[in-house]
């Protein structure tokens, strides 16, 4: 398993139309704003600061910050107290803390 981090968005910065795709199992940390798309088999972790407006896809997403997105995960979405979502949810496994907000749709696989 790779354990690398990539600190792709730190706070402050702001990256409009973007297309990042990650073929590696590392973590993709965003502390700033993205807008656009990421994909990645890893993880993509959106600190509290963080903003991203796109589509992110990845193994398992963790968001602390705002997200107006379709996200996708092959294993699991988790939103964080500081946590918003607006938009899409499809994953199999699909939490929020206490103080989590999300509006949208979700979609976990039921047939």
């Amino acid at each position: 398993m790779d354990w690398n981090v990539i600190d792709v968005w730190p706070k402050g910065t702001r990256e409009l139309g973007v297309r990042f795709e990650d073929g590696t199992e590392g973590t993709v940390r965003i502390d700033g704003r993205l807008e656009g798309d990421l994909q990645t088999s890893g993880t993509v972790v959106i600190g509290e600061d963080g903003v991203v407006q796109g589509t992110i896809t990845a193994g398992t997403i963790i968001s602390s910050g705002k997200i107006k997105a379709t996200v996708r995960a092959t294993e699991r979405i988790q939103l964080l107290k500081t946590g918003l979502l607006v938009g899409e949810v499809h994953a199999p496994a699909f939490s929020m803390e206490d103080g989590a907000k999300f509006q949208g749709v979700s979609d976990m696989g039921v047939t």
